[in-house]
């Protein structure tokens, strides 16, 4: 069993950098923060390396870095569960993708008005990240559109997000000829997400035959040129809902939209915190505005 103590000085280290403000944060001693260290070195082996006036953290010490950081998952989930019949307070610590987020975001914001003892971590991230930050224990929450392989992930079904083809309301166009003369807006995902569009709405034609009129890496900037009439983009609906100046696009029809079905994953192996569950129930009731209903199993 490890002293608390010892693991407190052993974190305050980590944080600060050096034992002199480490010692300050906890106003203790250094030789007090020393002496911690010292102790936990005995059960443990060596922590710390110096390096120019920082200390830096061994093999063994990101091991007990990660215990340590174990142990305060731990003791944030015994007091939510010491709260039970209290109120509800604490983070809700949730991972989206962009198009997801951009959309979420505001709206989880307006929500929280109503419980000011809860606090919102959101970060926008790829995929892979969002499952890793769940695996890791960084968030309690993810959103992604392929479930996780993962055994100790359970996913609900949001919905399904269909992929749009986004054009300046200035310059509906209604053929392959009239996507050529105006030409596709770059992003990150854009040519993936492009070349499944246009397999479905023009069988045997490909993007390479469209001039691309721009890039841009920034989901919330996308439409920006093409509400400007300088190109169409293709994206996920969510991105497209979200975007400020709906007047200044429009969507091209199509009876057979390629879509995706959103997933809400979390760990399985316990139950969520409070506020979690009261987010879940919101992110769900939120995103039935903008998806279609979905018949998808949850994977076991």
């Amino acid at each position: 069993m490890v002293n608390p103590l010892w693991l407190r000085s052993f974190l305050a280290v980590v944080n600060a950098g050096t034992y002199t403000q480490a010692a300050e944060q906890l106003n203790l001693t250094q030789a007090a923060v020393s002496q911690h260290i010292a102790r936990l070195e005995a059960q443990t082996g060596r922590l710390f390396v110096r390096n120019g006036r920082r200390q830096e953290l061994t093999p063994r010490g990101l091991a007990v870095l990660h215990y340590a950081e174990q142990i305060g998952i731990a003791e944030s989930r015994l007091r939510d569960a010491l709260q039970a019949e209290g109120p509800v307070r604490g983070p809700i610590r949730l991972a989206t993708p962009g198009s997801v987020g951009l959309i979420l975001y505001p709206r989880l914001l307006a929500w929280l008005r109503e419980h000011p003892d809860i606090t919102l971590e959101m970060r926008f991230a790829p995929e892979p990240s969002v499952t890793q930050a769940l695996l890791a224990q960084d968030v309690e929450l993810g959103i992604v559109t392929l479930p996780p392989a993962a055994p100790n992930l359970l996913c609900e079904a949001l919905g399904k997000e269909e992929l749009c083809l986004a054009l300046p309301a200035a310059k509906p166009a209604a053929s392959w000829e009239n996507l050529r003369e105006l030409g596709w807006i770059g992003h990150p995902d854009g040519e993936a997400m492009a070349t499944r569009w246009l397999a479905r709405a023009f069988p045997g034609r490909r993007l390479a035959e469209l001039p691309q009129r721009g890039f841009i890496n920034q989901i919330g900037m996308i439409l920006q040129p093409v509400a400007a009439g300088m190109g169409f983009a293709i994206l996920p609906r969510l991105a497209i809902d979200a975007f400020h100046d709906q007047q200044a696009i429009t969507l091209w029809p199509q009876s057979h939209p390629v879509s995706d079905t959103l997933w809400l994953v979390r760990r399985k192996e316990w139950p969520l915190s409070r506020q979690a569950e009261l987010a879940s129930r919101q992110i769900h009731e939120l995103l039935a505005q903008h998806l279609s209903p979905t018949h998808s199993p949850l994977p076991t």
